[in-house]
């Protein structure tokens, strides 16, 4: 899992790979949350992607001024 953003004072947004295939070009990702302690279980927020050499979506993390 790859941290992307704060959700909260207790969350992360994280970037999570399926890790159920052994080919890494035929990877699927998805946003989940996940607790900073890492004790509670992840929260998935999206769908799979399509595999990494072909993907049907890509997350975009904007900021508020």
């Amino acid at each position: 899992m790859q941290s992307l953003a704060w959700a909260d004072d207790t969350h992360l947004i994280a970037w999570a790979q399926d890790r159920t295939t052994g080919d890494s070009s035929k990877s699927r990702y998805r946003l989940v949350l996940v607790e900073v302690t890492g004790k509670q279980e992840v929260i998935p927020l999206t769908g799979w992607t399509g595999a990494l050499s072909r993907p049907n979506w890509r997350p975009v993390l904007t900021t508020t001024p």
